[in-house]
């Protein structure tokens, strides 16, 4: 239980110093090629974020289960809209122009 619980913790540690590491840089490719942050957050980052849910799917499409794969993909991306947009209304109101609406 000790060795489990030590393994976490290191698990966790290195995690958390990975992923410093990897959104630094990101932020030093867009420097380097005179792109904005943003770019490269919605696609290297957002890459790597959805990278689980495509090796999933992709396991799941050679085993000739399509609907695992589609249901994954389709509920990571709910999951993670509504609690982003949730995490966000908790810490200041989001507010949606009349453009947008339309």
């Amino acid at each position: 239980m000790l060795v489990d619980l030590v393994a976490l913790v290191v698990g966790l540690a290195v995690l958390t110093v990975a992923a410093d590491q990897f959104v630094a840089g990101a932020v030093g490719l867009a420097a380097r090629l005179n792109v904005s942050t943003v770019v490269i957050g919605a696609l290297i980052i957002g890459f790597a974020t959805s990278a689980p849910e495509l090796v999933v799917s992709t396991i799941a499409a050679f085993d000739g289960q399509m609907d695992l794969g589609v249901g994954n993909v389709v509920g990571s991306n709910a999951a993670n809209l509504t609690l982003v947009l949730g995490a966000t209304a908790l810490v200041h109101p989001v507010v949606i122009g009349d453009g947008l609406l339309r």
